[in-house]
């Protein structure tokens, strides 16, 4: 069952079907939603993502709006690294699945591959070898970069 985020993610999406960028109102969307202005904040924030191929561009107030745009990417490489721009210098558990699932919904790794990285990356293993999140962050930089070059 579709929550509100859904409905509001697939009204947005709807739109960018249609053409490659698209200028908003939140409170026009928020209206039509019978939601408040920061619920359309919260599914902008987290549903339109650089990592999942969005650009957004917010300006407040009386004529403000919300740009969101497909990025174009003109292969996996450059696609890399985009996301791995969003690595932070330490990553936690959290962090790290968020980073693997993104990977995986691009199409950049399988299933498999990002529940064995998910795996190996965890805080037990990881607690165990005394390295903690500056660790796992230098791993997840080693692992993108090494996805450009599999063949």
């Amino acid at each position: 069952m579709a929550n509100l985020s859904d409905h509001i993610e697939d009204y947005i999406k709807a739109y960018l079907t249609q053409m490659n960028e698209v200028e908003l109102r939140r409170s026009e969307i928020a209206s039509q939603f019978d939601c408040v202005p920061s619920q359309i904040n919260y599914v902008i924030n987290t549903r339109f993502t650089v990592q999942k191929g969005y650009s957004v561009e917010s300006k407040r107030g009386g004529s403000g709006y919300i740009r969101i745009s497909k990025i174009q990417v003109q292969n996996d490489s450059e696609h890399l690294d985009l996301i791995q721009g969003q690595l932070l210098p330490e990553m936690t558990e959290n962090d790290t699945k968020k980073y693997l699932t993104d990977l995986y919904q691009q199409d950049l790794m399988t299933k498999r591959e990002a529940q064995l990285l998910s795996l190996v990356l965890n805080n037990h293993l990881i607690s165990k070898q005394d390295v903690g999140n500056k660790w796992r962050s230098d791993m997840l930089k080693e692992i993108s970069d090494h996805l450009k070059y599999l063949w």
